[in-house]
């Protein structure tokens, strides 16, 4: 991972504290050379042109890389993400898991939690579900990246080493084979250098971010500083 970046930042167009030009002169003081934007979109975001317009002009003269990102929610295990139809001059997708596709149902952590407690969800479907969406948005969107993935499970009591080596390996590999990048956050702490390992072993492209939505938080790492010795 290069620590010189960070592909995971908020600004005011969704719920960011800062301004796209804050967030850039931040980023260039720390000494980064590439900033990925990614505001959250829904199906209906009006503002969504003006944002990659907006962008485009700040990047002139920036000294500095600037991607232009979304950041979506799924939606199902089919790949579905909570995204307008058009999407011209985005330049990364990120996916993020806030709830858990289960067959019809969006569930958020509370109840996922309750469902497990009662027995309805076994923990397998937790990770098998998210596992899965993940692999149905690599095959269905291009230019993604996973935003803090797997974070979910943390929120819900399961740890990353309850999921098969095996089927980790095999999302891993469909991951690398579509081009996907995986992001590993500052802010949530993940995945874990497992869990990233076996996606560096595959082939996947990985990005350190920090999801800051605070100016003040972008590229400053300490977790990931951690992670990236653990895992190499």
């Amino acid at each position: 991972m290069r620590l010189d970046e960070d592909m995971h930042v908020h600004t005011t167009y969704s719920d960011g504290r800062n301004t796209v030009e804050e967030v850039i002169d931040v980023a260039k003081r720390r000494g980064l050379r590439r900033i990925g934007f990614a505001d959250h979109v829904r199906t209906d975001t009006p503002w969504l042109p003006d944002y990659v317009e907006h962008l485009r002009h700040a990047r002139q003269g920036a000294k500095i890389e600037v991607v232009i990102g979304v950041e979506s929610k799924l939606l199902d295990t089919t790949g579905t993400l909570d995204m307008p139809t058009n999407t011209s001059g985005v330049e990364r997708i990120l996916v993020a898991d806030h709830r858990l596709p289960v067959g019809d149902e969006l569930l958020g952590p509370r109840q996922v939690r309750e469902r497990l407690g009662e027995g309805l969800l076994q923990r397998a479907d937790v990770w098998e579900s998210l596992l899965t969406a993940y692999e149905s948005c690599a095959s269905r969107w291009r230019l993604l990246q996973l935003a803090h993935p797997m974070s979910f499970l943390a929120k819900v009591g399961i740890h990353e080493a309850e999921i098969p080596r095996q089927r980790l390996e095999h999302c891993a590999r469909v991951l690398a084979m579509h081009g996907v990048h995986v992001e590993a956050s500052e802010r949530w702490r993940c995945p874990s250098p497992t869990s990233l390992a076996i996606f560096a072993r595959a082939g996947v492209q990985l990005v350190a971010s920090t999801d800051a939505h605070d100016a003040r938080a972008v590229g400053h790492y300490e977790f990931i500083r951690c992670l990236d010795r653990n895992v190499a």
